[in-house]
């Protein structure tokens, strides 16, 4: 099993886009960056890994508050 597998090219860019995210929002401190790639993972394939977690949705959530 290779470390990075993914089912298609779009489960790959969903999750990086899950990646960037919460990397920019915790680490630079900057939620409003942080905003396009949450909301990218959101618009992941239905079959792909990255619609089945809350994650995305969690750390937008977060922003609200």
């Amino acid at each position: 099993m290779k470390p990075f597998d993914y089912k298609s090219k779009e489960d790959a860019i969903a999750w990086m886009n899950l990646t960037i995210g919460p990397s920019t929002s915790l680490g630079k401190k900057d939620k409003v960056s942080a905003q396009p790639y949450l909301y990218a993972a959101t618009q992941a394939p239905a079959n792909s890994d990255v619609a089945r977690t809350r994650n995305p949705y969690e750390f937008i959530g977060g922003h609200l508050l």
